[in-house]
């Protein structure tokens, strides 16, 4: 009986990798802003990245730096501000993530000098969320824009300004 246990403990092991490793790739968080690195008048300037989650998903972390300061959602709900690149944020989100569907959002805003977002969603002890050029970005808040259901498919691709350990 032990043996079943343990053998049904790592095929359900492997089958939980498999699924996370095949739906978000582990990657290196980048510095990403809306068009050139600081835009005139720094308006707040609005990020989001849908993505999927396996089913029974625990222990995952959102770790965040912005120049100069953000606040970030998870499916509609705030999660979490930071203020400033010298004071990340990390917050346990697990309570917040749906099973399959889910949405990032950012407001970020620069009040003067060089402007970046960082983001590294860490779910369920694998990298597999980082800010890229494959987020959406606008200047222009709109109604719902933190929701699942919000379509933007006007939303420009974000910039990427360089990788985790440079400045903005």
């Amino acid at each position: 009986m032990h043996s079943f246990r343990t053998a049904r403990g790592v095929v359900f092991s492997l089958f939980c990798f498999c699924c996370v490793g095949q739906m978000l790739p582990a990657q290196t968080p980048q510095w990403i802003w809306f068009g050139t690195n600081a835009s005139m008048g720094n308006p707040p300037v609005f990020f989001r990245k849908s993505f999927r989650t396996p089913p029974l998903l625990w222990n995952s972390r959102l770790t965040l730096a912005a120049d100069d300061s953000a606040e970030v959602f998870l499916n509609g709900i705030s999660v979490a501000r930071c203020s400033g690149p010298d004071e990340p944020i990390r917050a346990e989100v697990s309570v917040r993530l749906n099973q399959g569907e889910n949405v990032i959002a950012v407001r970020a805003v620069n009040h003067s000098g060089p402007a970046g977002l960082l983001v590294n969603l860490n779910l369920g002890g694998e990298t597999n969320l980082c800010s890229d050029s494959s987020w959406l970005a606008a200047t222009n808040e709109e109604n719902g824009w933190t929701t699942l259901n919000f379509n933007a498919a006007h939303w420009a691709a974000a910039t990427t300004l360089g990788p985790h350990g440079m400045e903005p």
